[in-house]
């Protein structure tokens, strides 16, 4: 027997001597479990309109056409400041 088969033995060695010790609805959890890893893995398939980029996306360019904020990275900048000295950013939980 070489290394890997000896590994392999002793893992489902110990396995099943845990198993001797568990109430029947443990057991039959390991079971369910065990049923379940059977199952083919099916690769998550992506739509091709999942794909699509976040720059292609409708919240792209919501600001260009607002004369208020010329330069929309200070703005954003503008806000979060406004936002974090409000004082009651403790008050609402998340």
């Amino acid at each position: 027997m070489g290394e890997r088969e000896a590994v392999d033995e002793q893992l489902r060695q110990e396995v099943m001597e845990g198993l001797e010790s568990l109430p029947l609805a443990r057991i039959q959890l390991v079971r369910d479990l065990v049923a379940a890893l059977r199952r083919p893995v099916r690769p998550l398939r992506r739509r091709a309109r999942e794909r699509r980029s976040v720059l292609d996306g409708p919240a792209i360019g919501i600001w260009a056409h607002r004369d208020d904020m010329a330069d929309p990275a200070q703005s954003a900048r503008a806000l979060r400041r406004a936002i974090e000295q409000r004082g009651d950013r403790g008050s609402h939980p998340r």
